[in-house]
């Protein structure tokens, strides 16, 4: 069996524009898969951070449980501020619409009050 070689820092924009693509097709599990080998080589591309983080929300209707935990626990390697709070409130929009929100983490119940988005 063959090793995979890591990305290349030179190939790191090319490979997100490749990432944001297959989110567009619906395809967010190869986008996760190409932001994870960009962050293996930068792990602090916050870029790569927020596709990601974008990419597994795209896949909650697959598992929203764990995907939650997972993009939850992406959120404090994001540095602007605005950017982490703007992104936690997305997850918990797409959880919102996606499943009841009593299911998540058993018994405690996430509830938000805020206009329906249009």
């Amino acid at each position: 069996m063959f090793e995979l070689k890591p990305i290349a820092k030179a190939s790191i924009a090319q490979a997100l524009q490749k990432a944001e693509r297959y989110r567009i097709i619906n395809d967010p599990s190869s986008a996760e898969s190409i932001c994870l080998d960009v962050l293996q080589v930068d792990p602090e591309n916050q870029e790569a951070l927020v596709t990601l983080l974008l990419a597994i929300t795209d896949q909650f209707t697959e598992g929203p449980t764990e995907g939650v935990h997972r993009a939850q626990g992406l959120l404090p390697s994001l540095h602007d501020g605005y950017k982490r709070a703007y992104d936690a409130g997305q997850t918990l929009v797409d959880v919102d619409e996606l499943v009841d929100p009593c299911l998540l983490d058993g018994e405690r119940a996430i509830r938000s009050h805020r206009m329906p988005r249009s």
